[in-house]
């Protein structure tokens, strides 16, 4: 709901019911976008090309030059093996793990009091955010920058710290641009697309 002649009266209230899947696409998007998470992941996958490099180039040597015994040949071919399932470890790691943690998170009931009902309150001052159990209210100033998805739109408090708004909470459609308008407006932040570029 948009107000636009009352002054006295919040700019938008809107009610959206937030699920997992919000919640998990900024998940996405944060690990997408931080440097810290960002070079993790490029160490994981600098592990994953050394130890299949060297597994087979184990396995080339001991296949060309030929083991002293047969003993050593089981050694070499073990090792060679060990280093290739290292690299498939890893790379599972690198694109499974992130998932698993946040489905079990979900399973053990961790998100309980960040998924379900929620009202977002905009304001000339700021915004607050309610569901069932948790209330946060921020100033503008508080506000970092406003980040445009494909099926959200992310107002960062800080880095890993946002409200998510799901596009579907808004009706008719278009009250989503003149949304970002008023924030932007209010509070002075920037629009970032979600690829990380500045919005407008």
């Amino acid at each position: 709901m948009m107000a636009a002649d009352d002054k006295a009266a919040p700019f938008a209230t809107l009610r959206f019911e937030r699920t997992f899947e919000d919640w998990l696409a900024y998940q996405m998007y944060f690990a997408a976008t931080s440097p810290t998470i960002r070079r993790r992941q490029w160490l994981r996958r600098a592990l994953v090309l050394v130890f299949a490099a060297v597994g087979i180039a184990a396995a080339a040597l001991t296949a060309r030059v030929g083991p002293a015994d047969d003993g050593n040949a089981f050694a070499a071919y073990a090792l060679a093996a060990f280093l290739c399932a290292a690299a498939v470890f890893a790379w599972n790691a690198e694109t499974t793990s992130a998932a698993k943690v946040y489905k079990a998170m979900l399973a053990r009931g961790e998100l309980d009091g960040v998924l379900g009902p929620r009202e977002l309150v905009v304001d000339a001052d700021g915004f607050s955010c309610a569901s069932t159990n948790i209330f946060s209210r921020y100033s503008w100033r508080a506000l970092r920058d406003v980040v445009v998805a494909k099926d959200h739109l992310f107002l960062r408090i800080g880095p890993a710290l946002a409200e998510i708004l799901p596009k579907r909470a808004f009706s008719p459609p278009a009250d989503e641009r003149r949304l970002i308008d008023f924030i932007v407006t209010a509070s002075g932040r920037p629009i970032v697309a979600a690829d990380g570029t500045l919005g407008s």
